[in-house]
């Protein structure tokens, strides 16, 4: 808080004495005015004060009910009036004051618009205060989507703004502010928070625009306690009007019910002075408050689905087989029907090259069965009716479970010292149903996921002299996303209980069926997604301090913050096997393989198509810094202006891996199986490294960011008219989510692998010693699991026909943003502002998806579709492949991923016009209303690039021709 004391002819009252007493607690600050009437008081606890203000020969002047607010500086001007000392005059000063000492532009939700305003339950979480943030002017965005919170602030990136709980970011380098509604404690919990659009202080930094403030709510001399229950149930609900109308026409059904709605959200808190009878009074110094909540959701899902019959499973395919002619057999001159399974240990190569093979009789296997197969099938269902497809309907159902704790201590040693400390945890879980269509443990890709969330803060202010402050805050972030297979909860090593030769551990093995819309079985994870069974912990450590020094007419805050970014990322290795079989290895030829021959029989015969599995060899620990040091200079020019001039400095160092393991493209190795520019290189010293460091960018070192801005409430309009501008230069935090979240690097995730490739006709190898022999197979003698190694593999063309990463130097230098402001603020009634802006920005160097490196350039689409012929204008010795392929920069490879590895191509500007209407909650009536037209024109939408962002990743549409692109929205 700050303002001027005058006497009743305008003049500075020079060291009046003004004290603030907080009215909830008792706890007083106390300052002296200036030589030109000048007080401030730079940290006060959010609350309601009564302000006093006195001096020789001045009556004391007392303003109550003012409101100190989080991260803002209230305006309050004390004119004393001649007279004794020991008069008082008493004024309500509970009204929305103008702001008059600083030029930021943001809105404040108080702690009684939270709790009021309707916040329904309509999530998968427990209620988020975060989604109030769209109340205030200059925001946009969809809210909560798949976990994240999508939107920005004053035309800044998604998951790029910077935002603070009690006083230290709440920022993780994996996913930025994306993480937020995940870790943000109980609406019950929260104090107010306000949301900065404009003319931000020097003392906040690396955001693309805006920056959001949590506090967490303290307890106070009076003890307030309260429980609470928030219940939606399916029988209080009425139904849809379509559902009623289907039932009018058709009668009660499954299919018009009234949709399942079953949400509980309860908690209670309790608040007040710590106080033991006869030990302890803690009134006036000590104080807690506790809030706990949790949120409860069991979601149901049905699904009809295609498994094998009964009869499959026992090799009977007869009901399969059609009469429908696919041509002659030109092993035995016999019809081929369609359905029709041929005997693979038939299979013979005639002269003419052709692969063919003799069906089995009646269209039932005769011979035996793969022992390993007999025993996964023993774990399916049987089906629901007698059809071919669409035969079992299976429902299930699968919990959310959302719990949030917080405590916090606020303590004063006297005047000059307090502390607070406050414990936030947070405990997300839920079943993610990611096609999870059988029950366990077959049941494909439902996985568990439990994200616990911790927040540590510890303050201390340290009060020198009425003019002389320091403010000290140690912070901690824990963000833990555990996902796993659900399978793996059973405790059995699911791949020996079966049999499967070479596998192993807690997973079943997955089991791909190609087989018309045949569902898939077991935990089957993708190779280019390992996230599906991994353990991975974003861990932040914050240290701030800043000196708060009134120097005549200058209030200044310097200081600096440094943070300690930790992100450990460990995935599980996939030795339960990952098995696929189709139609071609039961078909009569190769021709006819789309139609004849049978992937549920390719399965039980053991005929392999494609199998691999993994072994991750290291856990990553990448490390990231950020240092920042600041002066910002809150300077009273004279009573009707203020001039805000700040000056910040920071460096972000982004990720280093901890043993600077790592590896990713480089066009300047040659790749040793192509001869050409372009090969996977290791990072680190040693034999098969190249001498890179894992942080592979460099580090920027060229952030100043200047911050100037005024306010004027000239005398002349009787200070009830404000006319703000700013301009300010920000810096982006720079966040790599790939490098934690997309697996282990290559080389040291190991990945045994065997398909049919060079003979697709044939199998790849035999799921187990007991399947059907059959000539042709690609690797005789190797079964099950294929062998990974246990040794970091160096080699340069492991990669090679795959994507591969690419993190280039330049990718160090992070978002750059200039934005200003103008803005009036104008007392219409004693208890109502109005305030009309104008807010623009403009960002360069941005997060980004757009430089798609490995595109042929659009020169050659003149080549039609003979883009897809096969090349004979070779790139380089061996080379197969299509002609688009061969036309690649690097035709090694297919993709050559930057975009989620810190790319920073892009830009945008935003233009916006806002009003705001404010009212305090006085005589039953709050009101905040606002309203904003804006523009955004951007070539990239969330800080993160790839493909994380929701609606707010932009599409690249030519790579070649990056100023043709751009994406509005309003």
């Amino acid at each position: 808080m700050a303002g001027t004391v005058t006497d009743p002819a305008g003049n500075a009252v020079a060291d009046a004495v003004v004290t603030a007493a907080n009215a909830a607690t008792g706890q007083s600050s106390k300052t002296t005015a200036s030589p030109t009437g000048n007080y401030r008081f730079p940290v006060l606890v959010v609350g309601s004060y009564d302000i006093t203000a006195a001096a020789p020969g001045f009556k004391s002047v007392q303003r109550t009910g003012v409101a100190i607010q989080i991260q803002s500086t209230t305006s309050l001007d004390i004119q004393l009036t001649v007279g004794s000392s020991t008069e008082t005059v008493e004024v309500n000063a509970n009204a929305p004051q103008l702001q008059t000492e600083s030029s930021d532009v943001g809105t404040v939700v108080t702690p009684r618009q939270v709790l009021d305003l309707p916040l329904s339950t309509n999530g998968a979480a427990i209620r988020n205060s975060q989604d109030f943030v769209f109340l205030t002017p200059a925001t946009y965005g969809t809210g909560t989507n798949g976990g994240t919170f999508e939107g920005g602030v004053s035309g800044g990136q998604a998951f790029g703004s910077e935002i603070l709980f009690d006083g230290a970011s709440l920022q993780v380098e994996s996913f930025g502010d994306g993480f937020a509604n995940e870790i943000l404690p109980s609406v019950e919990a929260t104090g107010e928070f306000k949301v900065l659009v404009g003319g931000i202080p020097a003392q906040y930094g690396r955001t693309t625009g805006g920056v959001q403030s949590y506090s967490s709510k303290s307890g106070t001399n009076d003890f307030h306690g309260g429980a609470f229950e928030l219940f939606r149930n399916t029988a209080l609900d009425a139904n849809t009007w379509f559902n009623n109308l289907s039932r009018a026409q058709n009668g009660p059904n499954a299919g018009n019910e009234t949709p399942a709605d079953k949400k509980n959200n309860y908690g209670v808190l309790l608040g007040g002075p710590i106080w033991i009878p006869k030990v302890y009074d803690g009134r006036n110094k000590t104080f807690f408050f506790f809030a706990w909540e949790q949120f409860r959701q069991n979601q149901g899902y049905q699904n009809l689905i295609t498994i094998p019959t009964q009869a499959n499973l026992a090799g009977d395919f007869s009901q399969n087989l059609t009469t429908v002619s696919l041509g002659i057999n030109p092993c035995d001159g016999s019809t081929i029907y369609q359905g029709q399974i041929f005997n693979p240990a038939t299979t013979r190569t005639l002269p003419d090259g052709t692969q063919c093979r003799t069906a089995y009789p009646g269209n039932v296997i005769t011979g035996p069965l793969s022992t390993v197969a007999q025993s996964i099938s023993q774990y399916i269902p049987k089906p629901s009716n007698g059809n071919l497809t669409n035969n079992y309907n299976f429902t299930g159902s699968y919990p959310i479970i959302s719990t949030a704790e917080t405590i916090r201590i606020d303590q004063s040693f006297g005047q000059n010292n307090k502390v607070f400390g406050s414990y936030n945890v947070r405990d997300n879980v839920r079943n993610n149903n990611i096609g999870g269509l059988l029950q366990l443990p077959l049941s494909s890709f439902l996985t568990f996921q439990d994200l616990p969330t911790h927040i540590v803060r510890i303050g201390y202010d340290h009060i020198f002299s009425p003019r002389l402050l320091n403010h000290m805050l140690i912070g901690y972030t824990r963000v833990l996303n555990k996902e796993a297979f659900i399978t793996a909860t059973q405790g059995k090593d699911w791949p020996t209980t079966l049999g499967v030769p070479g596998g192993s551990g807690p997973l079943f093995p997955g089991i791909g069926i190609s087989e018309g819309s045949t569902v898939s079985f077991g935990n089957i994870e993708p190779l280019s997604n390992q996230g599906y069974n991994s353990k991975i912990s974003d861990n932040s450590y914050y240290f701030g301090d800043s000196v708060s020094w009134t120097k005549g007419r200058h209030n200044f805050a310097i200081g600096g913050e440094y943070r300690y970014e930790l992100s450990i990322s460990g995935f599980v290795s996939l030795t339960n096997g990952n098995f696929s079989f189709g139609r071609e290895q039961t078909a009569a030829t190769v021709g006819t393989s789309s139609a004849s021959g049978n992937g549920v029989a390719s399965f039980l015969l053991g005929q392999v198509a494609n199998v691999y599995g993994t072994n991750s060899l290291v856990t990553v620990r990448n490390v990231g810094q950020y240092y920042a040091t600041y002066i910002q200079d809150e300077f009273k020019y004279n009573r009707d202006l203020n001039l805000s001039l700040g000056l910040r400095y920071d460096v972000d160092l982004p990720f280093k891996e901890g043993h600077n393991i790592g590896s990713q493209f480089d066009p300047n190795f040659i790749n040793p199986a192509t001869g050409i520019d372009g090969a996977l290189v290791f990072s680190g010293s040693g034999p098969g490294r190249d001498g890179f460091s894992s942080r592979w960018v460099n580090v920027y070192y060229k952030n100043i960011e200047p911050r100037v801005g005024f306010t004027w409430s000239p005398s002349s309009l009787d200070h009830k008219s404000v006319f703000s501008a700013t301009y300010n230069v920000l810096n982006a935090g720079i966040f790599e989510w790939q490098q934690i979240y997309a697996g282990i690097p290559a080389g040291y995730s190991l990945t045994g692998q065997l398909n049919n490739v060079s003979n697709p006709f044939g199998a790849a190898e035999l799921l187990d010693p007991s399947s059907t022999v059959s000539p042709g197979i690609v690797n005789p003698g190797q079964y099950g699991v294929p062998a990974t190694g246990n040794s970091v593999n160096f080699d340069r063309t492991q990669l090679n026909n795959q994507s591969i990463p690419w993190n280039q130097r330049g990718f160090g230098r992070p978002g750059f943003y200039q934005t200003w402001s103008a803005t009036v603020q104008q007392q219409v009634a004693t208890d109502l502002i109005l305030t009309l802006g104008y807010l623009g920005s403009r960002g360069t160097h941005l997060g980004s998806n757009l430089l798609s490196v490995n595109n042929i350039n659009p020169s050659n689409f003149n080549l039609g579709a003979k883009l897809n012929d096969q090349a004979t204008n070779l790139p380089y010795p061996g080379f197969t492949g299509t002609v688009a392929q061969s036309l690649r920069p690097y035709p090694q490879y297919s993709f050559i991923n930057t975009a989620a590895y810190g790319e920073n191509l892009g830009q945008l500007s935003y233009n916006a016009m806002t009003a705001k209407l404010e009212r305090r909650f006085h005589n039953g009536l709050n009101l905040l209303a606002s309203y904003t037209w804006s523009k955004i024109l951007t070539d990239t939408g969330n800080i993160i690039g790839g493909s994380l962002g929701g609606a707010y990743t932009a599409n690249i549409q030519n790579p070649f021709n990056l100023k043709a692109e751009k994406a509005g929205f309003a």
